[in-house]
């Protein structure tokens, strides 16, 4: 027992009370927290709360008679009713012990502070508190009775950081203001006054015990010039920024002297660092209001106004959207910061030039502009004549304008404008006798006449069409909007006699010429090759046909088909196969992912080697850009030119190896330094030929890109590897944005977040190891398409950038399969298949089925979505089959259990007898409640006698409604319960792993019991209540 006395003294009141040690206290919380009620509040933990404030307070109260506590006065401080304190007063006898030679608690804990504080080891959180965990256990006591005296462990705190305690007097005042003079180090405050806070938290009070010394204080100011940080260079600083003013070196930010540049020059850190002193904010407010009276403009800005004054007169480069002129040509070309254009003064003449540009849209017949968009058919001024297409844009903004309201933020016209934009080009490119005679009579009466011309042209464009669809190239959805968007637009021209009306009007691909195939995987892939193979066909045919007759599943033509022709090929090419089906299925899911997941591994391996080489030739380059671009611009002559360029790149035809890797690093120099590391394309017009020449003679541009960034197909390849490991949509990882490959909460994995658009932004969210090839391409990516990133205007946050000509841009979906099938027929034993990036998600989930016994849990963690999805993705025959294995094999087990009691048992099932004993004998009594189908089947164990509790988890477990082995399981669950606490304690991950299941399965069993065999339920708890009246019983004990 440990002494918890109070010292004060009363009549009532105990002085020597004597409080059960920690491990007693904590047995009771665990007593009275099994015994509590489900919804009950937790009394035991008011009454404790009570007693511990009451023993650091005054102390307990005893009754006058009988030497007990006093339960009316408990009753009434803590809430709790006489009869509820009646229910613990086991706890309250534990608080009665009285001893006179015990000495109060506050001396005892105020003995281990002192303690530990003398041999300088008092023990206190991170952040400075006493540990009162520590000294509860030191004093053998409860946490909550330490932390009822405050006033102790804080003064003992200041102690341990060496404040001063004591009486507030003017001496000792003094006396720490002299020793910090005497130093040279009086602390002040930003006022520039010396700092009450620090000095009242030497010496241990409040700010406002300091407040009647005030004359103290404005003495040793008056004494000594107290200045702390900025404040003693404040001369300094404003001479400086003076004199860079005068001279235009000081730039604006929002019309005020930027800041940051004094910082910066003074060394002084945080952005507004200065102005938090009254003299500097004073001098810098000064400064802003002067600037503004005098209209100041830096240096730099002058010269950079005039660039971009004459950059405008020059013609500049507009955007895609025909309202603007283009910032990032204008900066990469002027070597502007973007930023800047989109502040004053740069941007007066651009947005001047932008309202011109936005009149002349509003005003033009050609490309019609409304609900803030250009839609425009000037693009088209090559193949058809000026007044057609004056009439078809006032029409088309006519009838369009009326599709949607100003207020819409979908662009609904946008689709359909693009479609008909497609058909008018390829007509007009068309040399068919009907689109001549369309164009010759768009020519003449600036619209269309000749219905039946008209007809002609347009169903060759829905030849056009539908020969894209039939090669595989296109979609049919995509073929059938694609006319519906047209459709829309023809029906208004008709209306506005642009156009002649359709005797009919154009369809999309019929139902009849689609195959419907629900996403294949690459199991299932189409060869190329139809060669016969009957003979090895036939064979493994009839193993799948055995399979499904030992599960009495059916088998369809549609559904085997594509599997036989793959397991053909798998034979062909390996030349074996398993006699398992299941497993062949298996075994080439594993064999063509990991072939794919090789191939694009390798062309990541080879796009690091080349960039860390390309890094390298930068480093040896003796080229200087700047000067090289100077004297280049500065001549137009080729002699002086070429003289020029043999400098630096000597590499010509029949150049050696060393020349070429010269000429190659001053080429990716001059590209790191002049187009902030993105190679230009061939028809650049940065030094005019330059760039497409020294491409030709190193091979073409594919030749120098890799050295440089990330090719397409590197891009690629690192995307393919994102989708192998994941399992995710290609739509999901072409759009994984920067910055999402993060830490996980699981110790060596990262988290990858993604989203799904079409899920209306559902987050998508895999953990991959850290060292998993994956996660590391897709961080050497990140880090190498940084500046395509930064060359980027709009959605430069995007992961799979890549450089298309001139253009940056994200990673396409029509540029990944292009590549994902060049690929494919590069790749040894897959170059005869016709295996698409949409199979790579199916074949990830139907081989997480296949590897956990056909269940759907392990590919709807993996798919993220629900059990309706999942099914499309994973129920295919292999899972089927295994469903019917699963299903016959507890039907049989069953229908053993069932009837072992019964004589003739056997002929009632028409099975021989020798086969039903074989059953019964397959199925072996745990001694849990529950039964073990396959004592050697324990997944990841097979073949090894299982020895572990994981019953609950296991596909072989069976239970049976029988009233004995109820009873036994729920004599189970009695024996985990009694021993949670302690295991929890003690081993709370084995508990966790083996024995939280079982009481997760018998709940699920008792619902189901008390559901469907209530009289098995019941009679199994008589036959429990006989169990535990045994003599020699005893409960189970987990292991």
């Amino acid at each position: 027992m440990n002494p918890i006395c109070s010292e004060h003294s009363g009549s009532f009141r105990s002085h020597h009370v004597r409080m059960p040690t920690w491990a007693r206290i904590d047995e009771l919380y665990g007593q009275y927290e099994a015994d509590l009620e489900p919804g009950a509040s937790p009394t035991h933990e008011n009454i404790w709360t009570v007693i511990h404030r009451e023993i650091a307070g005054e102390g307990l109260r005893f009754q006058q008679a009988g030497g007990g506590l006093d339960l009316g006065h408990l009753a009434s401080i803590s809430g709790c009713s006489l009869p509820n304190l009646e229910r613990h007063r086991e706890l309250l006898r534990e608080y009665q012990a009285v001893d006179p030679s015990v000495p109060p608690f506050r001396r005892v804990l105020r003995e281990a502070l002192e303690h530990d504080i003398a041999l300088d080891k008092l023990v206190r959180y991170p952040s400075g508190g006493v540990n009162e965990y520590y000294y509860a256990e030191k004093t053998d006591t409860d946490p909550h009775l330490v932390l009822q005296f405050p006033q102790t462990l804080h003064e003992f705190r200041l102690r341990a950081e060496g404040i001063v305690s004591g009486t507030v007097t003017e001496e000792r005042l003094r006396y720490l203001l002299d020793l910090d003079a005497s130093h040279g180090c009086l602390v002040a405050d930003r006022s520039g006054k010396i700092s009450r806070r620090h000095y009242a938290k030497l010496m241990g009070v409040t700010n406002s015990a300091l407040t009647r010394f005030k004359p103290v204080f404005k003495e040793y100011e008056e004494r000594f010039v107290v200045e702390t940080g900025p404040m003693k260079r404040f001369d300094e600083i404003r001479e400086w920024t003076m004199d860079r003013y005068d001279r235009g070196l000081l730039e604006l930010q929002n019309g005020k002297i930027r800041r940051v540049e004094i910082l910066r020059h003074f060394g002084i850190a945080g952005g507004a660092s200065l102005q938090r002193y009254p003299r500097f904010q004073a001098m810098f407010d000064a400064l802003d209001a002067r600037a503004q009276t005098e209209s100041y403009q830096s240096m730099r800005t002058r010269e950079n106004l005039a660039k971009v004054k004459a950059w405008l007169d020059r013609g500049p480069k507009i955007n895609s959207d025909r309202l603007s002129v283009s910032r990032a040509a204008l900066s990469q070309e002027c070597e502007i910061g973007i930023n800047f254009l989109w502040r004053s003064p740069l941007c007066v003449p651009l947005d001047e030039y932008d309202r011109k540009l936005f009149a002349d849209a509003q005003a033009s017949k050609v490309d019609p502009f409304f609900y803030g968009r250009v839609y425009a058919f000037s693009g088209l001024i090559d193949w058809w004549p000026q007044g057609f297409l004056e009439n078809v844009g006032i029409a088309f903004k006519r009838f369009a304008s009326s599709w949607c309201s100003p207020e819409d933020k979908e662009d609904i016209p946008r689709g359909s404008y693009i479609q008909f934009f497609d058909a008018l080009l390829w007509i007009g490119q068309s040399l068919s006798a009907a689109c001549r005679h369309v164009h010759d009579e768009a020519t003449r009466f600036g619209r269309v006449r000749n219905a039946q011309d008209w007809e002609n042209a347009l169903y060759e464009y829905r030849a056009y069409l539908f020969g894209r669809f039939q090669t595989g190239e296109v979609a049919a959805n995509t073929i059938n909007n694609t006319i519906r968007g047209l459709t829309r637009v023809l029906d208004g021209l008709q209306v506005e006699k642009v156009t002649p009306s359709l005797p009919r009007r154009l369809r999309g691909v019929p139902k009849s010429s689609l195959e419907i195939v629900h996403m294949p995987t690459v199991a299932e892939a189409v060869s190329f090759d139809r060669s016969s193979r009957a003979e090895l066909k036939a064979v493994i045919k009839s193993r799948l046909l055995n399979a499904c007759a030992e599960n009495q599943a059916k088998l369809t033509e549609k559904s085997a088909e594509r599997f036989v022709e793959n397991l053909v090929d798998q034979a062909c090419g390996t030349g074996h196969m398993p006699e398992d089906p299941l497993k062949a299925v298996i075994e080439l899911l594993i064999f063509r992912l990991n072939s794919i997941r090789d191939a694009a591994l390798a062309l990541v391996f080879d796009a690091k080697s080349k960039l860390r080489q390309g890094q390298s030739l930068i480093q040896q380059a003796d080229v200087n850009p700047i000067e090289f671009q100077r004297k280049y611009t500065a001549t137009k002559q080729d002699r002086v030119r070429k003289e020029l360029v043999r400098q630096s790149f000597p590499y010509g035809s029949g150049g050696s190896e060393a020349e070429r890797e010269r000429s190659l690093g001053n080429m990716l120099r001059l590209i790191d330094q002049l187009t902030g590391g993105v190679p230009p394309a061939v028809n650049s017009e940065i030094l005019d030929s330059f760039f497409a020449k020294r491409y030709s003679e190193l091979g073409g541009i594919d030749q120098v890109e890799p050295f440089a960034i990330p090719t397409t197909e590197t891009v690629s390849a690192v995307l393919a590897l994102y989708l192998l490991e994941s399992g995710a949509n290609v739509s999901v990882g072409r759009k994984l944005l920067r910055g999402r490959i993060q830490d996980s909460h699981k110790a060596n994995f990262k988290r990858i977040a993604g989203s799904k658009r079409r899920a209306k932004g559902k987050p998508i969210i895999v953990h991959m190891r850290e060292d998993n090839p994956a996660v590391v391409s897709l961080k050497w990516l990140e880090d190498a398409t940084e500046v395509l990133s930064e060359a980027l205007e709009v959605g430069g946050n995007s992961l799979f950038l890549t450089r298309i000509g001139e253009r940056v841009q994200l990673l396409s979906a029509t540029s990944f399969s292009v590549w994902f099938r060049k690929l494919i027929k590069s790749v040894n034993g897959l170059g005869g298949l016709r295996i698409t990036p949409g199979m790579l998600r199916p074949s990830i989930l139907l081989r997480a089925a296949l590897e956990n016994d056909g269940r759907l849990q392990v590919g709807m963690a993996i798919g993220q979505h629900l059990a309706s999805s999942t099914r499309s993705y994973q129920h295919r025959l292999p899972t089927e089959l295994i469903y019917e294995h699963d299903i016959r094999r507890y039907q049989n087990s069953y229908e053993a259990i069932a009837t072992r009691n019964f004589n003739g048992a056997a002929e009632v099932l028409g099975v021989p007898s020798g086969e039903l004993q074989k059953r019964l004998d397959g199925l072996r009594d745990t001694g849990l409640g529950v039964f073990c189908k396959d004592r050697h089947g324990r997944p990841g164990h097979e073949g090894a006698a299982c020895n572990e509790p994981d019953c609950a988890g296991c596909p072989q477990l069976l239970v049976v409604a029988d009233v004995e082995k109820i009873a036994v399981l729920r004599l189970w669950r009695e024996a985990l319960l009694a021993v949670r606490a302690d295991w929890l304690r003690d081993r709370p991950e084995r508990w966790s792993r083996k024995y939280q299941p079982w009481l997760d399965l018998v709940d699920t069993v008792e619902e189901q019991m008390v559901r469907d065999y209530i009289q098995v339920w019941n009679a199994s708890e008589m036959r429990l209540k006989e169990i535990r009246s045994l003599p020699e019983f005893s409960l189970p004990m987990p292991w």
